[in-house]
């Protein structure tokens, strides 16, 4: 299941990227949220009308372990297809993110709708800063585990 979703993602980014660039964007940004500590993601809007976006994202989180207490660092594999409704520079989100957790000899899945606004240029010219916040509800959850951070922040470029 892991490989399937990692294949489909992969074929829609590239099948996107032969297409015209002129009407599509690129996102790159750091967050903090999303049950991870810290986490980095790259988007590409793979269809897009006048105010609407559909974008496939992949991007990878961690969070740090304690030694002291036994507890293994975890590695976040976070895989997404979002749409957004956008006017202007203010836009709104909703997604689905099957997140593939790592954690020491263990993995296990999560199933999360991350939903929020984002703060980007309507037009882009030269590479610009976005601003995204948002709401991440668990629906599904393979595992249970003590961690629950279901806000995000992230701070990026669009180009």
């Amino acid at each position: 299941m892991k490989h399937c979703l990692v294949v489909l993602l992969l074929l829609m980014v590239c099948s996107a990227s032969a297409q015209s660039d002129s009407a599509y964007y690129n996102y790159a940004y750091l967050g903090f949220g999303r049950h991870a500590a810290l986490y980095a993601k790259y988007e590409r809007v793979v269809v897009q009308t006048t105010a609407f976006k559909t974008s496939v994202n992949l991007g990878i989180g961690r969070v740090p372990g304690d030694l002291e207490y036994g507890d293994p660092s975890t590695t976040i594999l976070l895989p997404s297809l979002v749409q957004g409704y956008y006017i202007g520079a203010v836009g709104a989100f909703i997604g689905i993110e099957p997140a593939i957790n790592f954690e020491g000899n263990l993995w296990y899945t999560e199933l999360n709708a991350p939903v929020g606004l984002r703060f980007a240029p309507g037009r882009h010219i030269d590479p610009q800063l976005f601003v995204e916040l948002g709401y991440y509800p668990t629906l599904y959850r393979s595992h249970e585990h003590n961690r629950d951070v279901p806000l995000f922040f992230a701070l990026g470029l669009c180009f």
